[in-house]
């Protein structure tokens, strides 16, 4: 009888090809800053990995590059201190993506390629965003109960005001030192002012509908 063979250890072996798929993504991803260019040929060649390994794990070439691009972040904990504002700054501000100019060049890239393709917009969006606003909005929620915010606050939509001041400082403003400031006084301004819970202004006519909240397992 052929002497059988023993085999190593599997989940270290997989974990070596993940990272190395992941590192060869990424590579191509910052030389070419093109999704299109990076094919599942160039980066089975690069990680030296076999094609069949690469699906195992990603049913498709998006699926691959999404987690590539999201690599390089974690989903945050926003802790709950009190002072709201002091909570999301982590969240918000360079602690949140390091100091690894690479890593501000691969969001840079995931933000635009996205724009261009709606496949990996999708993949990214439920794999990588929703997970990471969930800790957003229940931060946000536990601020409306303790009456922190006024009752029936849109927190889904005060969420996206937020990523949105974050994200104006990172792609539109240059980087001249003061970005986390001007986010800390944007969100001093949103979560300060009136006009967060969906009221109707004075002036306005008929009548509106006031937004609920929404359930933290719902579509955020």
């Amino acid at each position: 009888m052929p002497t059988q063979t023993a085999r190593g250890p599997g989940r270290p072996r997989e974990e070596a090809a993940r990272s190395a798929l992941l590192d060869a993504t990424a590579e191509l991803l910052l030389e070419h800053e093109d999704p299109g260019r990076v094919t599942v040929a160039a980066i089975t060649e690069r990680a030296g990995v076999a094609r069949a390994t690469l699906y195992r794990r990603w049913e498709s070439r998006e699926e691959l590059i999404a987690e590539a691009l999201d690599s390089v972040r974690e989903v945050p904990h926003i802790p709950d201190t009190g002072d709201l504002v002091a909570d999301l700054e982590p969240w918000l501000g360079p602690e949140s993506v390091g100091d690894d100019p690479r890593t501000h060049r691969l969001i840079r890239i995931r933000l635009t390629q996205s724009l261009g393709n709606p496949e990996l917009r999708r993949v990214y969006w439920e794999r990588y965003i929703r997970p990471r606003r969930r800790p957003l909005l229940d931060r946000l929620r536990a601020e409306v109960d303790r009456g922190g915010l006024p009752a029936g606050t849109d927190v889904e939509i005060l969420a996206e005001l937020v990523a949105a001041a974050a994200y104006y400082q990172f792609l539109v403003r240059p980087d001249d030192g003061r970005a986390l400031d001007r986010m800390r006084r944007a969100l001093r301004l949103l979560l300060g002012q009136r006009g967060v819970d969906g009221d109707v202004p004075a002036h306005a006519s008929g009548t509106v509908r006031r937004p609920g909240r929404f359930d933290a397992d719902g579509d955020g």
